[in-house]
C-alpha cells in the first residue's frame, strides 16, 4: 500500500506499508516533483536535506556513509593508478642491434577492490605481461630478451628465404625488384609464392619491378 501527503508546492512525503515475514513496517521517502525541483536555490536545497534529516536520519545518514565511502574509494582509485604509472615508467624499450623490445601492459581497470591490499594490486598491475618487437607479430616473449631472440630467429629466417626466392627469380629470368631493403625482401617470398600458386600471370611477374606492387596486392599470401 503506498500512501502519498502534500507537503506543499511540488513536495510530497511517501509512505510506504510493506508487509512481509518480519510483520508490517513503513517506509517513508521525501518526494520532488514537477517544478519544484528545478526551482530550488541552494538556500532550498539546504533547508530540504535538514528536513530530509529529520525525517529521515537513518536513511540519511546511510546514504552520507555510502557518499563518503564512495569518495575515499575513488580518490584511493586515482592513487593507485598514480602509482602504478610511476611504476610503470621503470620499464623502458630495450633495443639490441637493430630490434627494439616494448613492455606491453595489462589494460587497467576502472575500479579496484576495496578489501585488496594496495601493494599486491601495484605488483600486480604494475608489471608487463609480455615484450613484444614492433614490426613482428610473432616476436613476443615473457622478457625483452626472449622476445629479441624471437625476432632474430625470424629475421634469419627471412633472409634464407628471399635468398632462396632470389635465386629462383634470377633461374626464371625475372626482373631484380625495386624498393627498400625490406621491402625487396618481402617482395622476393611473395613473387615465389604466387609463381608456385600459378596466381599471377607469367608476362605481370616479368613486367613488374616494383617491390610495392606484390606487396600492395598479395602480401595476404605471406607474412611480414
Amino acid at each position: 500500500m503506498v500512501a502519498y501527503e502534500h507537503l506543499g508546492t511540488g513536495l510530497y512525503r511517501l509512505e510506504d506499508v510493506l508487509v512481509d515475514a518480519r510483520g508490517t513496517r513503513r517506509c517513508y521517502h521525501l518526494v520532488v516533483v514537477g517544478d519544484a525541483a528545478a526551482m530550488l536555490s541552494d538556500q532550498d536545497r539546504d533547508s530540504w536535506h535538514q528536513l530530509l534529516c529529520a525525517m529521515f536520519p537513518g536513511d540519511m545518514a546511510e546514504a552520507k556513509r555510502a557518499r563518503e565511502s564512495h569518495h575515499r574509494e575513488s580518490e584511493r582509485c586515482q592513487r593507485l593508478l598514480q602509482q602504478i604509472q610511476c611504476e610503470r615508467d621503470y620499464y623502458v624499450p630495450v633495443t639490441e642491434g637493430e630490434w627494439t623490445a616494448d613492455p606491453v601492459y595489462p589494460k587497467l581497470p576502472d575500479w579496484f577492490p576495496p578489501h585488496a591490499n594496495d601493494d599486491e594490486l601495484i605488483a600486480e598491475w604494475s608489471l608487463p605481461v609480455k615484450w613484444c618487437v614492433s614490426g613482428f607479430r610473432d616476436a613476443v616473449g615473457e622478457t625483452a630478451e626472449e622476445a629479441i631472440a624471437v625476432a632474430r630467429r625470424i629475421t634469419n629466417e627471412r633472409e634464407r628465404n628471399a635468398r632462396a626466392a632470389r635465386r629462383q627469380a634470377d633461374h626464371a629470368g625475372l626482373p631484380a625488384l625495386q624498393g627498400s631493403a625490406r621491402q625487396v625482401q618481402w617482395a622476393e617470398q611473395i613473387r615465389a609464392i604466387c609463381r608456385d600458386r600459378d596466381l599471377v600471370k607469367e608476362a605481370t611477374r616479368r613486367r613488374v619491378k616494383t617491390a610495392k606492387y606484390w606487396i600492395d596486392h598479395f602480401k595476404h599470401v605471406t607474412r611480414k
